[in-house]
C-alpha cells in the first residue's frame, strides 16, 4: 500500500536507535551516499524528489524493500523472522 510520500515500503536495521531495532519508512527510492549516510527519498505535493528520511553512517547495518505482504525483504521468496510482529 504505498503512501502519500513513497510509493515502496523499506525496513532499515538499526542498533540503538530504536526500540525495536528496525525502522519502517515509505519512500520511491534509497541510497547510500558517498559519506555513508543512508537517505530515502520520496515526492510530497510536487513531482521534485524530496529527502524523506535520512540515517547517519554507522547507525544502520542493512536496508531492503518490503514485499506487499510485509512479511520479507521483496527479492527473497522465504525469511523467518525478518519482521518481529510484537
Amino acid at each position: 500500500m504505498p503512501s502519500q510520500i513513497g510509493r515502496h515500503y523499506w525496513c532499515v536495521k538499526t542498533g540503538d536507535l530504536s526500540q525495536s531495532g528496525e525502522i519502517f519508512t515509505f519512500a520511491d527510492a534509497v541510497e547510500v551516499t558517498p559519506s555513508g549516510d543512508l537517505l530515502f527519498t520520496g515526492h510530497l505535493a510536487t513531482e521534485e524528489s524530496v529527502p524523506v528520511l535520512v540515517i547517519a553512517k554507522g547507525e544502520w547495518r542493512a536496508f531492503y524493500m518490503l514485499s506487499d505482504d510485509r512479511s520479507s525483504p521483496i527479492s527473497v521468496e522465504r525469511w523467518r523472522g525478518v519482521v518481529n510482529r510484537s
